[in-house]
């Protein structure tokens, strides 16, 4: 019986020493966003330097086309596949059209490509040049801006001296055959040279004549852009006669990289701290909407304001975008944080607003009807993402790149 005892009380004290197995907790199943769907990405070729600087893309059949790098040798254009990233072409150039590529834009198969010193064109079929100018042998003049409408591409030139012109042309250059005339042409006046910006058009219903309408903002290089008028201009483009003007509309110098937004009968633009709405036939003001916390260095430069139906989305030079009626000037909802310095132009997808931000470095995706931040996708290898958003519709793709690399992505609206 003792020797019963003397067992038990051991395996007690055998048991009681015993450190039991720690409890094994599973990790947190995270799931994944897939609102940023990669489907590639691809390093950007240049063999003369590990960072790539392009300042626009855009996307043609079954091609995500970008630029080189803005110091390489001569003018390159690369071509990758939107499905698999590959590369299916590059094109060098080096014509008498110098320097690197600012903007893109096609009409039908055709690339228009400005330069600032001068525009190409190819036929993105073939690769063949169509056409190219060099303005410096024109007008001999200087110039960013460049939008299509129609069968044309506009762009101011100046002439005279490069920081203070004594004149700017809107011109207009045919997109088939680069067959150029002049739409109107602004004086300085006084201490003020111009600078004018792209055009847009809107057609009389009644005389059914092209009305078109850009800004001329005023600059000084002795003078701040907060001590810069900027008027707005209305020319008729048959008779290439002034129609109406708005002198000094707002106080700062400004919107001067983008055309206006035409709207029914109305021309919409930003100007200062505000946007602006006039009616096109008389020239009045409709509204004007300000946002007093951009005082005084607002202004619209960067981005394209971008309309869809209704809704006119804007953003100025900082961290702001908003939503606004374009028939009331009404602020539909004000993101004050998540869109610094978005790149040239935005855009509208399912509901939602699309952009890179290039303060953030970051594709950014918005809802369109709350401006609530519904995904922002950081950088990849240390590179921020710098270049505009486009979309391919038949593969239902967006594509854009940082300073290293293209992507092809689909977003997923989340449920």
């Amino acid at each position: 019986m003792t020797r019963m005892i003397l067992f038990v009380i051991c395996a007690i004290m055998i048991f009681s020493c015993h450190t039991p197995d720690p409890m094994i907790i599973e990790p947190p199943v995270v799931v994944k966003d897939t609102i940023f769907d990669l489907k590639w990405k691809v390093n950007l070729a240049s063999p003369y330097r590990e960072i790539v600087v392009s300042r626009y893309v855009q996307v043609y059949k079954n091609w995500y086309i970008t630029t080189g790098d803005k110091g390489d040798p001569g003018l390159i254009l690369y071509a990758f596949d939107i499905n698999t990233g590959e590369k299916v072409w590059e094109w060098h150039h080096s014509g008498k059209v110098k320097d690197y590529i600012r903007t893109m834009r096609i009409k039908d198969h055709i690339l228009v490509m400005d330069t600032g010193p001068g525009l190409i064109a190819m036929d993105l079929d073939s690769r063949a040049i169509l056409w190219e100018i060099n303005h410096y042998e024109t007008v001999s003049g200087y110039g960013v801006p460049l939008n299509i409408i129609g069968d044309y591409a506009y762009k101011y030139l100046s002439k005279g001296n490069f920081n203070y012109p004594d004149e700017a042309f809107l011109l207009r250059f045919k997109v088939n055959t680069g067959a150029v005339d002049t739409v109107y042409s602004v004086p300085e006046e006084g201490v003020w040279a111009p600078q004018l910006s792209g055009p847009a058009i809107w057609v009389d219903p009644m005389s059914k004549d092209s009305i078109i309408v850009f800004v001329n903002s005023r600059g000084n290089i002795n003078k701040s852009p907060q001590d810069s008028p900027t008027d707005l201009y209305a020319v008729n483009l048959r008779t290439k006669k002034l129609v109406w003007k708005q002198t000094s509309f707002c106080e700062v110098s400004t919107s001067m990289h983008f055309q206006p937004v035409i709207y029914g009968n109305d021309v919409l633009m930003g100007g200062d701290w505000s946007i602006y709405s006039y009616d096109i036939p008389t020239g009045k003001l409709n509204w004007r909407r300000p946002f007093d916390k951009l005082k005084p260095f607002g202004s619209f430069n960067n981005t394209q304001h971008l309309l869809v139906g209704d809704l006119i989305y804007v953003n100025p030079d900082v961290f702001d975008v908003m939503c606004i009626h374009a028939g009331t000037g009404e602020v539909l909802w004000h993101n004050e944080t998540d869109a610094p310095n978005c790149t040239f132009e935005m855009l509208y997808y399912e509901d939602m607003l699309i952009f890179t931000s290039w303060g953030y470095g970051s594709v950014m995706i918005l809802d369109g009807l709350t401006g609530k931040l519904i995904h922002r996708e950081r950088a990849y290898d240390d590179s921020p993402f710098s270049t505009n958003v486009v979309y391919h519709q038949n593969s239902d793709m967006f594509f854009t790149q940082n300073y290293k690399q293209a992507f092809g992505f689909k977003i997923r609206k989340p449920k």
